[in-house]
């Protein structure tokens, strides 16, 4: 009886944890399910989740996020597909919102050695994923460029480690058009548009912050 009794006492635990942290969401209007497709909402979520349980080193949150990525398909942004502008802004980044690095984290205690995103999603088959990645780390005050190839109709997520939803202005390479009205919530903030034929477009990152940012730009 002890034993079902601790097992139900832990499943309680994270469950209260969970809708605490949802309850949460919907004060700060994180839960604009209007304005972000669900399966970003969800990613959304998990980033958010792994904040908290970083920032309080608890295990419960941190299988909460965990179990929330492995519900998505979740691949690194193909090279072919983007390229970053040299700075000497930009550094490693702090934190990866991936599977992998919630369930290193959980492994060791919080304690992780240096990681790439290539060697996280090395083992990732994903032929089809529902969102691509990349990972960059910006220093205190400091601005990173992307260059991300786009078709179709097309949604930009970005979050970070931050307090603050990143600034950010895209630019569309072929037609000049810029796009500066991101949604935001929270530390994250996206944009919905229309390609009008495949091409290129140009992201840049302001961390206005004065401390150090890590920030995953999410596709799909």
């Amino acid at each position: 009886m002890m034993i079902i009794k601790q097992e139900w006492t832990d499943t309680m635990r994270k469950y209260i944890a969970f809708i605490i942290i949802l309850c949460g969401f919907v004060h700060n209007g994180c839960l604009a399910g209007e304005t972000l497709p669900s399966v970003m909402r969800n990613y959304m979520i998990a980033c958010k989740t792994m904040n908290e349980a970083l920032a309080n080193q608890d295990k419960t949150l941190m299988e909460s996020a965990l179990e929330m990525l492995d519900n998505l398909e979740v691949s690194a942004i193909p090279d072919e597909y983007i390229r970053i502008t040299p700075t000497d802004d930009r550094i490693s980044p702090k934190i990866y919102f991936l599977p992998e690095y919630a369930d290193r984290l959980l492994l060791n205690d919080f304690i992780i050695a240096e990681l790439d995103e290539a060697s996280l999603l090395r083992e990732s088959s994903l032929s089809d994923p529902e969102i691509y990645v990349s990972h960059h780390g910006v220093k205190a005050k400091g601005n990173v460029t992307a260059e991300l190839r786009c078709e179709g109709h097309v949604t930009l997520f970005l979050s970070s480690d931050g307090v603050q939803p990143p600034v950010a202005v895209l630019r569309d390479r072929d037609s000049g058009k810029e796009y500066k009205d991101f949604s935001t919530s929270g530390n994250s903030s996206w944009i919905e548009w229309d390609m009008e034929n495949p091409g290129w477009i140009e992201l840049s990152i302001s961390n206005i912050s004065d401390t150090d940012v890590t920030y995953v730009i999410a596709l799909n």
